[in-house]
């Protein structure tokens, strides 16, 4: 399931490749200035209310322009920004392109964030759960139909259970599978405690 749910934003978003971590050549470059021409000519653009021309040079920014990572994210989500206020026809051709570019470096959270922002919450969701961010993906989880968090409590609650997180299983109202984990691991004082603070039933 969660291997269907990865293609299908590959597939909406154009994505060839979904790397969970950054790819080996993937080297991380990080300047304390970076170079602020090539922005100051987006942002004059911006200025001037030629959006389609701020869009395509902020495009061009890379990281090392930036000067960190987190500065370029905010390029980043600035250019959808742009495209959700004044460029509604090229906002999937840009969500696309930027959400392409953060996977690719394993930014996940980063894209997450940016189609939060733009309430694309079914998409930020997917995004999360991809990347194993399940508190991210759990908070999201109200935006789904009905049936679509149903799925996520049992894909959750399987995440839950393949890292032993009772405490987490707890929280789902999976007392069994929970006490059956602290059981296996040998920890009776808990599990006893665990399982008298659920009530008589245990």
């Amino acid at each position: 399931k969660m291997w269907d749910d990865a293609q299908r934003i590959a597939n909406q978003y154009g994505i060839t490749d979904i790397p969970i971590t950054p790819p080996k050549n993937y080297k991380k470059k990080e300047s304390k200035s970076g170079n602020l021409s090539i922005l100051k000519q987006a942002m004059k653009f911006e200025e001037e209310k030629k959006y389609d021309d701020a869009i395509s040079t902020y495009l061009r920014v890379t990281v090392d322009d930036c000067g960190s990572e987190n500065r370029y994210d905010q390029v980043l989500e600035r250019i959808v920004k742009l495209a959700v206020n004044y460029r509604q026809n090229r906002l999937q051709e840009i969500v696309q392109t930027v959400a392409q570019t953060l996977i690719s470096m394993g930014r996940h959270a980063s894209l997450g964030k940016i189609l939060e922002g733009i309430e694309a919450y079914a998409d930020a969701f997917e995004i999360y759960k991809m990347a194993n961010m399940w508190d991210d993906a759990k908070r999201l989880s109200a935006f789904l139909e009905p049936n679509e968090q149903k799925q996520f409590e049992r894909d959750y609650e399987k995440y839950l259970a393949s890292k032993s997180d009772a405490e987490g299983l707890i929280g789902m109202g999976q007392a069994d599978s929970a006490l059956q984990i602290l059981a296996d691991k040998g920890e009776w004082d808990k599990c006893l405690r665990m399982a008298k603070n659920e009530g008589e039933h245990y």
